[in-house]
C-alpha cells in the first residue's frame, strides 16, 4: 500500500530535480472512481462506503493494474495472519462486482483467471491531490518535490502574480475539469511477429492466436501482416469473455487487402459460434464473391455494402454495432459510412471460438492480406472511425498532421499533389470540422487526439460559408488554443477552451469565445459579398491579442464600446474556477445558427495552414 502523505493543507508538488512521490487522491474509471483518503467509492452515479477490506483490495487492484496478481499474492497481503480460505477472496470480489455493477462471465473491470489469479482490466486515470501544482511540462513523479511550508506557497503566488502584472503571458497545465470517458482495445492482433504460429493480443486481455500454416508474414499497412492463401491459413483461439457478448455494443477494425479475382465468399473476423446454420449467437464480418462487405449475424440479421471492395488494394474496414434501442449495424470503409441497417438483436457467445481469415470450420477462408484487427466494446461514432482510419493510413494532410474529424458530417478529400493541405467540408446540417492530430503509438484508441501546435501562431485559410435558399447563414473558420478532442466529440461548452473566429455567409466575421461561450468581438456585414465563392481569412494570436484579415484587409471589430483591430483575446476559463482546458490545440469549425441547425451546411476549407510564431 501507498503511504500516508502530509496533509494536503501543506503540501504543493512543483517541478524540481529533488525525488518525491505525489499522492493519488483518485483513481478514476470509466463509470466512477475511488478515493483512498476518504474511503469512498463513486460508481454509476451512487457514492457507496464498502466495508475496510472489500476497499483496500480493490485498491490494490487498481494500484497493480498492469498485471496479473496471483491468489497467493492477495492472501498473504490481506490475510496474512488469520486462518482463511480461498472464499473469503472470492466473495470480496463478489462484493466488488456488485458495486461496480460488474459481471464475471463479461467482466469490463476485472478479469478472473481461474486458479491464477485477478487483474484490473479498466483504463484507469489517476488524480493527484488537489493542491499539486503543474507549471509547464509534468516531470517525472521520482523528480518533484514536496514544499510544506506556507510561506513558499505563498511566495509561489506572488511570482506568479508579478509576471501576470508585468505583462507575461502564461500557459498553465491543469487537470482535466471532468474525467472524459477513456476507452481502450478489447482485443488487438497486429499481426507483427514476422514468424511463428502464434498471433499475440495487444490489448493485454490474452486473447492469443493460433496460427494454421502455410502462413507468410509479410510487410503489411503498419508494420506486419498475415498473408491468408484461401485455402488453410486461419487465426483462431478460443474466447475468454473479452471480445462483446450478447447484444452488447461493439466495433471491429481491421486493414484488409483482397487478392484477385475473388471465387468464394471469404471470412475476414467471425466469432460466437460454429453453428452451421442462421444464428444471432455469431458475428460475421466477410467478403462476398462479388466484392461486397457483409456484416452481421450470419444470414439472420445482417448487413452489405452497395460498393465493391474486391479491387486488390488496402482499405480500412470498420463494423460498429449500437444495441437496443437503436439496434443498428454499420460498414465503414476507408473512414466512409458505406451501409447502416436495422438489425434483430445480438446474442453473440464471447466464449466460443474466434476466427480470423475463416468462417465456419473448414469453409470460407479468405485470400489475401489482412493486418491490425482490433476490437472495441462501444461503438465508434463517424468521428473515431475516421480518426482510427488517418491515423493508421498514415495520413497527411498538413505537414506531418493528420485531420481528427470533429462532430459529424465532415467529409475530407484526397490530398492532391501540390497543395498545401487536403480540403475538407460540412457533408451534413450539423456542425462539424477538423482538428490537427499527429500519429503516436501506433495510433492506439486513447492517442486519437489533438496536437498541441502552439500558443502564439498565425493560421490561413480560404474558406466558404454559402446561404440558404431563403438567406439563412452559415458560417466557418478556425479556433485555437483548445482542448485535445477525440474523433466525434464537440469542442463549445463542456472542458473546451479557445476562440473560434467566424466567418458568416454575409460577410460579417466574429470572434467567439467557446467556453463560457460568448461573442467578444464583431465586425459589420460587407456589402456585396459573395457568398458563392472562397474568401481568405487569415489570423495572427499573439499573447492577450489577436488580429484578423479578410482577402487581404485587416479587420476592424468592434468590442464594447470601441472599434479595435487588436482584439482583447484572454484566457477566461481559467478562472476564478476553471472550466476549460487549454492543450494548445487548432483547427476548423463549420456551424450554422441555432434556429438553423439541421437545416443547413455545404461550408468548404482549403490551403489550410498554421505556423507557430516565434
Amino acid at each position: 500500500m501507498q503511504r500516508k502523505s502530509q496533509s494536503r493543507n501543506n503540501q504543493i508538488s512543483v517541478n524540481t530535480g529533488v525525488s518525491g512521490a505525489p499522492k493519488v487522491s483518485e483513481f478514476r474509471f470509466v463509470n466512477g472512481s475511488i478515493h483512498p483518503e476518504k474511503h469512498l467509492l463513486m460508481s454509476n452515479g451512487n457514492t457507496l462506503t464498502p466495508r475496510p477490506r472489500v476497499f483496500e483490495l480493490l485498491h490494490y487492484l487498481l494500484q497493480n493494474r498492469n498485471r496479473l496478481i496471483h491468489r497467493e499474492e492477495l492472501l498473504e497481503k490481506f490475510w496474512k495472519d488469520t486462518q482463511v480460505s480461498e472464499n473469503s477472496l472470492a466473495q470480496c470480489i463478489i462484493e466488488i462486482r456488485k458495486l461496480l455493477g460488474d459481471n464475471a462471465k463479461e467482466p469490463i473491470y476485472i478479469r478472473n483467471v481461474p486458479r491464477v489469479g485477478y487483474q484490473w482490466i479498466a483504463p484507469v486515470e489517476e488524480i493527484y491531490a488537489e493542491d499539486e501544482f503543474e507549471l509547464g511540462v509534468v516531470a517525472p513523479k521520482s523528480q518533484r518535490m514536496y514544499l510544506t511550508h506556507k510561506w513558499i506557497r505563498a511566495l509561489l503566488g506572488a511570482v506568479i502574480a508579478l509576471a501576470a502584472a508585468g505583462g507575461a503571458y502564461r500557459y498553465v497545465t491543469r487537470k482535466p475539469a471532468e474525467l472524459e470517458p477513456v476507452y481502450r482495445e478489447v482485443a488487438w492482433w497486429r499481426f507483427d511477429e514476422g514468424a511463428g504460429l502464434v498471433a499475440s493480443d495487444a490489448s493485454g486481455r490474452l486473447e492469443t492466436g493460433q496460427v494454421r500454416a502455410p502462413a507468410s508474414w509479410v510487410h503489411g499497412k503498419l508494420h506486419g501482416a498475415l498473408r491468408f492463401d484461401g485455402l488453410n491459413t486461419m487465426v483462431g483461439g478460443k474466447g475468454n469473455g473479452s471480445l462483446p457478448g450478447g447484444d452488447n455494443a461493439r466495433t471491429i477494425c481491421l486493414w484488409m487487402k483482397a487478392d484477385l479475382p475473388v471465387v468464394q465468399h471469404m471470412a475476414l473476423f467471425v466469432y460466437g459460434s460454429d453453428f452451421r446454420g442462421p444464428t444471432v449467437e455469431r458475428f460475421n464480418l466477410g467478403m462476398e464473391t462479388s466484392g461486397a462487405l457483409l456484416a452481421g449475424w450470419q444470414d439472420a440479421g445482417d448487413t452489405r455494402t452497395s460498393s465493391l471492395w474486391n479491387d486488390g488494394a488496402w482499405h480500412h474496414v470498420a463494423v460498429t454495432y449500437e444495441p437496443a434501442p437503436a439496434k443498428r449495424l454499420g460498414i465503414y470503409v476507408d473512414g466512409k459510412r458505406e451501409a447502416s441497417d436495422k438489425v434483430p438483436p445480438a446474442l453473440t457467445n464471447n466464449r466460443a471460438a474466434w476466427r480470423i481469415g475463416e468462417g465456419l470450420p473448414g469453409s470460407a477462408y479468405f485470400h489475401g492480406l489482412i493486418d491490425d484487427v482490433r476490437v472495441y466494446n462501444f461503438d465508434f461514432n463517424p468521428g473515431k472511425v475516421g480518426a482510427l482510419y488517418r491515423c493508421t493510413a498514415g495520413m497527411h494532410d498538413l505537414g506531418d498532421y493528420y485531420y481528427l474529424p470533429i462532430g459529424a458530417g465532415l467529409r475530407i478529400e484526397d490530398r492532391k499533389p501540390g497543395e498545401d493541405s487536403a480540403a475538407f467540408h460540412n457533408d451534413g446540417k450539423d456542425f462539424a470540422g477538423i482538428q490537427l492530430a499527429r500519429t503516436v503509438n501506433d495510433c492506439e484508441l486513447w492517442s486519437l487526439r489533438g496536437a498541441d501546435v502552439g500558443q502564439d501562431l498565425r493560421i490561413s485559410v480560404d474558406l466558404l460559408a454559402p446561404s440558404g435558399e431563403s438567406g439563412q447563414l452559415t458560417e466557418a473558420g478556425p479556433y485555437f488554443r483548445s482542448r485535445k478532442a477525440a474523433g466525434g466529440d464537440g469542442l463549445i461548452g463542456g472542458t473546451s477552451a479557445g476562440y473560434w473566429i467566424q466567418l458568416f455567409s454575409n460577410g460579417s466575421v466574429q470572434v467567439k469565445r467557446l467556453n463560457p461561450l460568448a461573442v467578444v468581438a464583431y465586425a459589420a456585414p460587407l456589402a456585396e459579398f459573395d457568398s458563392k465563392v472562397f474568401h481568405r481569412l487569415e489570423a495572427e494570436a499573439r499573447g492577450e491579442f489577436l488580429n484578423v484579415w479578410m482577402d487581404g484587409r485587416l479587420i476592424s471589430f468592434q468590442q464594447g464600446d470601441k472599434p479595435v483591430e487588436k482584439v482583447s483575446i484572454p484566457a477566461a476559463w481559467e478562472g476564478p474556477k476553471a472550466i476549460g482546458r487549454n492543450d494548445g490545440t487548432a483547427g476548423v469549425l463549420f456551424g450554422v445558427d441555432g434556429k438553423n441547425r439541421g437545416l443547413l451546411g455545404g461550408q468548404w476549407a482549403r490551403n489550410f495552414r498554421v505556423n507557430k510564431l516565434k
